[in-house]
């Protein structure tokens, strides 16, 4: 009786020990990609991991989703979103890592804050999310078509910023130059105001900028490791927001303070404590199950972002 009893926990244990060590058989070591800027720091304790590779800006970043080769691709949300279903990739989005930072501004007080046709506009990342959405902004907000001219980084808008009466520029760029430009409104403040003129229920207080693209063919195989990820991300964030110091001494181990630390990060390690000091959050860290229903909040902000409807149910994981 005694025997019987004990015998069919052992037996139960044995069928775990074995169900265990066939789950982690399998490499769980995720291999991820993103490019360089503040959304590194969503990610710092990878910073000098092997399986973490930092390419040069998101364009890099974008072509990885073609290649199909790395287990998560972080990267602008707007142009890896169409790319994915425009050419069937593999990929599907889990999570919203940053909102957008970005700021309405003008280079002189004594232009009017009211853009019109004749407004010269400067910002950079042509066809990335923030582009899209100031695009989309004027058309149907102010409907205006000002000139917009593309730069190829936010230091030639610096350096050329006085043959431009207006700019999109980042939080970080704002805080290191706030004596060339003067802040009219945030991009986000305006995307407000417009979707809530569309449909009041489908306003939203802010818009995405970086996502998490996790090739499907993982998902069961490396369940281990992506919850490692996420939890590794959930606390970076956590400490970018709470425990800027913590931050800020990642970033100057992992290079000096001034140019180099502002070429990798986008900002000095002096300005990102200035952006998240009394828990701010000014770069728009998302922090865990900010954004409740993730397909509904896209969906909602592609289908008014892009000129045509499109089916994007095969974005999300099922």
């Amino acid at each position: 009786m005694n025997k019987k009893k004990l015998f069919i926990p052992i037996v139960l244990l044995a069928i775990g020990l074995s169900s265990c060590n066939k789950d982690t058989s399998i490499d769980q070591t995720i291999y991820f990609v993103s490019p360089k800027g503040k959304i590194t720091l969503a990610f710092s304790s990878y910073l000098n991991a092997n399986n973490y590779s930092i390419v040069k800006n998101n364009s890099l970043a974008n072509i990885e989703l073609n290649r199909n080769k790395k287990d998560i691709v972080i990267c602008d949300i707007a142009v890896a979103a169409n790319n994915i279903i425009n050419n069937s990739l593999n990929y599907a989005l889990t999570r919203v890592v940053t909102i957008s930072d970005a700021l309405l501004v003008k280079t002189n007080s004594e232009i009017n804050d009211n853009i019109t046709n004749d407004s010269n506009i400067a910002l950079y990342g042509k066809g990335l999310t923030n582009d899209l959405v100031i695009n989309k902004l004027f058309e149907e907000y102010y409907q205006i078509n000002p000139n917009i001219t593309y730069l190829d980084t936010e230091d030639e808008l610096i350096l050329h910023s006085d043959e431009y009466q207006y700019a999109i520029i980042n939080e970080s760029t704002y805080i290191e130059n706030s004596d060339k430009f003067i802040v009219i409104d945030s991009l986000n403040n305006i995307w407000s105001k417009y979707t809530g003129s569309i449909d009041e229920s489908k306003k939203q207080n802010y818009f995405p900028q970086y996502g998490i693209f996790v090739n499907k063919d993982i998902v069961e195989d490396k369940k281990v490791g992506l919850e490692g990820i996420y939890a590794d991300l959930n606390l970076s964030i956590n400490n970018a927001i709470l425990h800027e110091d913590k931050i800020v001494t990642i970033m100057s181990a992992y290079s000096k303070e001034g140019e180099q630390q502002k070429s990798f990060f986008e900002m000095t390690s002096t300005t990102f404590k200035q952006l998240q000091s009394n828990k701010q959050n000014k770069l728009g860290y998302v922090v865990e199950n900010q954004i409740e229903d993730l397909k509904q909040y896209m969906n909602s902000f592609l289908n008014i972002i892009n000129t045509e409807e499109k089916d994007y149910s095969t974005l999300y994981l099922s």
